[in-house]
């Protein structure tokens, strides 16, 4: 059951459109239309999947520290309306979007975990028996990418607004998670410092765990990368004239539109 909340089946994206919100549909018609675009460009998939990668960790990041910061976002009615529509983002992540390519499926679903904070704090809170939860369970099964804080701020910022019977989290769930959040000494002036918020990373990532567009830009904009090349030895004779390889020889001049770019670069 746990992989099943993690890992949603990809058998079809339409299946979810009745159920999704429309902004939801809205917003995966967009993204859609963008891939489109950008394969339609031919665009390489490395630079296609980081993009994607930036957008979705931006989805995330906005969704989740709504969730925290504002209570009013923090209820029952909009944890399943958020369920709704990330089982349709979700459908389309994994299998793609109706019409299309094979490719986009395979290329996107690697980046389903960058939506996990938001998919994890959302089950949590339809969970219906939050009562019979153990901090355990809450932190190690249902939550496992957030931290004390991030989950204390949902138990104590929750709350039902469906007439539904939801079940709170346990007073000593609750001990245990303050306990684990004061522990570590995170006070400021006798308030709480706020932890518990996703930071939205700008820097445009162009491979996993790899370079950004700004580091790339300084290595292109090294001079040494453009001066002169040394016409090689297996070229130099006397049946090819030297001036063949003239263009060789010559300084290499960078785009203009490269050269904004990476004067730009931090």
């Amino acid at each position: 059951q746990q992989q099943q909340q993690q890992q949603p089946e990809s058998d079809s994206a339409c299946s979810h459109k009745s159920q999704a919100p429309g902004a939801w549909v809205a917003l995966v018609d967009v993204l859609q239309e963008g891939m489109q675009e950008l394969r339609a460009q031919h665009v390489p998939r490395i630079l296609i999947k980081c993009i994607f990668k930036q957008i979705l960790a931006f989805i995330n990041a906005q969704l989740f520290n709504q969730l925290l910061l504002r209570p009013e976002c923090c209820s029952a009615s909009n944890a399943k309306y958020l369920l709704a529509g990330l089982k349709w983002l979700d459908a389309w992540i994994l299998a793609g979007a109706p019409g299309s390519v094979a490719p986009d499926a395979s290329m996107l679903k690697p980046l389903y975990p960058e939506l996990r904070h938001t998919r994890q704090a959302v089950g949590f809170l339809v969970c219906p028996n939050k009562g019979a939860l153990s901090l355990e369970d809450i932190a190690s099964n249902l939550c496992p990418a957030l931290n004390s804080q991030q989950i204390y701020r949902l138990c104590t910022t929750f709350h039902e607004d469906t007439g539904c019977s939801m079940d709170m989290v346990s007073g000593e769930v609750l001990e245990g998670l303050k306990s684990a959040t004061t522990g570590g000494g995170v006070h400021n002036n006798g308030g709480l410092i706020v932890t518990f918020l996703i930071d939205d990373d700008h820097a445009l990532i162009v491979a996993p765990h790899g370079s950004t567009v700004g580091e790339v830009l300084q290595v292109i904009n090294r001079k040494e990368l453009y001066g002169e090349l040394p016409l090689p030895e297996e070229l130099d004779t006397d049946t090819c004239p030297r001036s063949v390889f003239a263009w060789l020889e010559a300084p290499v001049q960078m785009p203009a539109s490269m050269e904004k770019l990476s004067k730009k670069a931090p």
